[in-house]
């Protein structure tokens, strides 16, 4: 029987949680921070968020190790290096799709209306209605990253009546939106694009996607919409861009920094800027789908013990 491994970090809701979905066809092992090593150590496969923390740093605690699956979608913040070449590695993509989606259209929203600029006159007792707003009916959406969360965020689209544009890294999609290309159509979704929204996975190939020559591609009352990784914009050129264009907006959930207690979510003042509002990383946090996303992660699991394939492998060589 395989033994599998589930991080401290999960939590006691998400662990109880697995433990029922494994039911009794794997043996299941439990470690604490200080015991994590060890436990790797003896385990098979091990279930985790996917965080660099939950990794230690010794190659020789990988023992038999093969099989690591995170219960997030992303997984750029694994640390590869310490891994045997005999482990792989399962990202969840598709695990979120919704949340994430609700959450873009939410940011994108917000922006379209003036949603934060409209509260925050009213709590200083202004009482403004010359502000105009975006139509979203007839505005062309444009999506960098067709996958699971951007094909979401096209239904959402399609269902306020936009067009929709979508970027793929093969340039095709079995989404039916109104144009799809590939990387080198990048600058294209970003010229004919009112919203862009941007739902790319963070790799070496999409670092710094968005820099200064993409974003002055860009419509000068234009919406950027980032639920992806903060690093797929370079974040100087983004400040300058807002500071430089005051018609321009731009919503994030994601982030450059990540401050533990008080602090600023980046290196820049963005606090200064009208045009730029965001949230502090939520949009996965949603009851439900997390435990969606704990479901499908135990189930990828089960489905290497009984030896059919393995969904979201993932290629090491995309994050080295």
């Amino acid at each position: 029987m395989k033994a599998v491994l589930l991080s401290p970090d999960l939590g006691e809701d998400r662990t109880e949680a697995a433990e029922r979905r494994f039911g009794g066809n794997v043996e299941l092992l439990h470690a604490a921070n200080e015991g994590l090593a060890a436990a790797i150590r003896g385990a098979d496969a091990y279930l985790c968020l996917g965080f660099g923390r939950e990794f230690p740093e010794d190659r020789d605690a990988y023992g038999r190790l093969r099989l690591v699956q995170t219960t997030l979608a992303g997984v750029d913040h694994i640390p590869y290096e310490r891994l045997p070449a005999a482990v792989t590695v399962c990202g969840n993509s598709g695990a979120y799709n919704v949340a994430l989606a609700e959450h873009a259209f939410a940011l994108l929203l917000a922006a379209a209306k003036r949603i934060v600029y409209h509260a925050t006159n009213i709590r200083e007792k202004q009482f403004q209605q010359d502000v105009p707003s975006k139509q979203l009916r007839g505005a062309t959406l444009g999506i960098i990253g067709l996958g699971g969360i951007g094909k979401e965020v096209a239904r959402l689209g399609r269902g306020f009546g936009m067009t929709v544009m979508g970027i793929t890294r093969r340039g095709t999609s079995d989404f039916p939106v109104d144009f799809v290309g590939g990387p080198a159509d990048l600058e294209k979704v970003l010229e004919d694009s009112d919203f862009v929204v941007i739902a790319v996975p963070h790799t070496k190939e999409t670092h710094h996607l968005l820099t200064m020559k993409e974003l002055m591609r860009m419509k000068h009352d234009g919406v950027l919409v980032n639920v992806a990784r903060g690093d797929v914009i370079k974040e100087d050129d983004l400040f300058q861009h807002l500071r430089n264009v005051p018609g321009f907006v731009a919503a994030s959930d994601v982030w450059w920094r990540y401050p533990k207690g008080a602090g600023f979510p980046y290196s820049y003042p963005f606090q200064t800027l009208p045009n730029f509002f965001g949230t502090p990383h939520i949009a996965w946090n949603v009851p439900p789908q997390r435990m969606v996303a704990l479901e499908a992660a135990v189930d990828n699991i089960l489905a290497w013990v009984e030896g059919r394939p393995l969904r979201n492998a993932v290629n090491p060589a995309d994050y080295r």
